[in-house]
């Protein structure tokens, strides 16, 4: 609750700033040349972007105080589902926006074109692959809420491992595809990024998988053997 007291004091000084350029004038850094209304421009998106920190940050630290052990289940189910929707919405925004983009620079010749078509899908597949690891999560955590003995559990924790070791293939390999039409290609194309993309969260994913996967099958016999006994 305190973030909210600074961000209200906060957005007084902000509209304050915007009212008055030659406060930003005085905050914004000494520069050599250029136009003064770009470095206003550039310091209004500083002030602005302090501001987007803390809202985000106020509702994710809401968000885990808001944690309890007897909904547990429910709640991560919860974050689970919104955190797939946002990184939906996020790659559907940023990678055709990026895709334009480099687009409109290869227009030029038809092999630049090609390529940029070609690493726009190799960006897609990874992000795809990842969806799928999120949404298995959910399936996980659903079974684990129903019934956290049950076979569904511990299929959905080898679902998720297997999405996850795939997520790494694929993204390794996408990336090194993409090293190499770059450098077949090096004349007709105008910026070249070479690197190696190496996902460590869905490794980690991977081995948790099947470590909870493990878990949940010694758990599952021993919950049918006192069943049984019972």
């Amino acid at each position: 609750d305190v973030i909210l007291l600074v961000l209200s004091l906060y957005l007084f000084f902000m509209l304050y700033c915007f009212i008055n350029p030659g406060i930003l004038s005085k905050l914004a850094p000494e520069m050599t040349g250029g136009d003064a209304s770009d470095v206003l421009a550039v310091m209004k998106n500083v002030l602005a972007g302090l501001v987007y920190s803390l809202i985000i940050g106020y509702f994710v630290l809401k968000l885990a105080g808001s944690f309890q052990s007897t909904n547990i289940w429910k709640q991560t189910e919860r974050i689970l589902i919104f955190c797939t929707m946002t990184y939906v919405a996020f790659v559907c925004f940023a990678l055709p926006l990026n895709f334009f983009q480099q687009y409109e620079n290869a227009m030029a010749l038809e092999s630049g074109i090609w390529v940029t078509l070609m690493n726009f899908f190799l960006d897609l597949l990874p992000m795809a692959c990842f969806v799928g690891i999120m949404e298995s999560g959910v399936v996980l955590i659903h079974s684990l809420k129903e019934n956290k003995y049950d076979q569904e559990a511990v299929a959905a924790a080898h679902l998720m491992a297997q999405r996850s070791r795939r997520t790494v293939s694929v993204s390794v390999l996408c990336s090194i595809i993409q090293n190499i039409l770059q450098l077949i290609f090096w004349k007709q194309i105008m910026h070249a990024n070479f690197f190696l993309n190496i996902p460590f969260l869905p490794l980690i994913l991977a081995f948790a998988g099947l470590l909870i996967a493990e878990y949940l099958k010694e758990s599952s016999l021993l919950y049918d053997d006192n069943q049984m006994i019972i």
